[in-house]
């Protein structure tokens, strides 16, 4: 059931990642579904609602699953609606000597507000 679950949340955490690092990288990231971490799920409203809060962990990957960052999102979920209400950078990986070409460059140097 959690993988048929993540694997339906998987386009908005895909469009959530690539969102916020389009400001830092030229190639957008992607997250796989084993590299998603449910950190918590709530029932908004109690017993038969169908209202959800969901908090998860994710590792986006360029390349050869080369991790760029750590995000933690949580999304509001009623039927037929998917809601980002949080996107959070929790920490940023340095990229190997290989794929730095990837970091955007603004005015004169490195983008140096993550990377």
């Amino acid at each position: 059931m959690m993988d048929l679950f993540l694997s339906m949340l998987s386009p908005n955490i895909e469009k959530a990642v690539s969102t916020y690092y389009a400001d830092f990288l030229t190639q957008s990231p992607l997250v796989y579904p084993y590299q998603i971490t449910i950190l918590n799920m709530e029932r908004i409203k109690g017993y038969r609602s169908f209202e959800f809060t969901v908090t998860i962990e994710v590792t986006p990957v360029v390349g050869p699953h080369i991790a760029v960052g750590k995000d933690q999102l949580t999304f509001y979920i009623s039927p037929g609606k998917v809601n980002l209400e949080q996107f959070k950078h929790i920490e940023t990986y340095k990229l190997p000597p290989k794929w730095q070409d990837i970091i955007k460059k603004r005015g004169n140097g490195i983008n140096n507000n993550i990377y």
